[in-house]
């Protein structure tokens, strides 16, 4: 797609505060809405391409006024075509 933002999905999981991690917990899945009809376009994948996006992420807006968490995030492409995913890497709310 021409936006960016409508080729990758966020994918996150929140962190106990009080036990350690289960990694059988599965992750949540954020796609951007598309608010428009999106146009297509070609990919043209070179070495060290990078995207630069801006998502909203609706699971900090959700905690409570002075409420801290921890979320275990990674992205991946949202397309058909390919897959590439990012390394996990984590978001802290305070």
């Amino acid at each position: 797609y021409m936006l960016d933002s409508y080729n990758f999905a966020i994918f996150y999981r929140r962190l106990p505060a009080d036990r350690p991690l289960d990694p059988k917990t599965p992750f949540q899945k954020i796609t951007p809405r598309m608010t428009r009809q999106p146009r297509h376009a070609e990919l043209r994948l070179k070495p060290s391409n990078r995207a630069v996006l801006t998502i909203p992420l609706p699971f900090i807006s959700d905690l409570n006024p002075g409420e801290t968490a921890e979320f275990e995030v990674y992205i991946a492409t949202n397309l058909h075509t390919f897959k590439l995913r990012s390394k996990n890497f984590m978001v802290y709310a305070n």
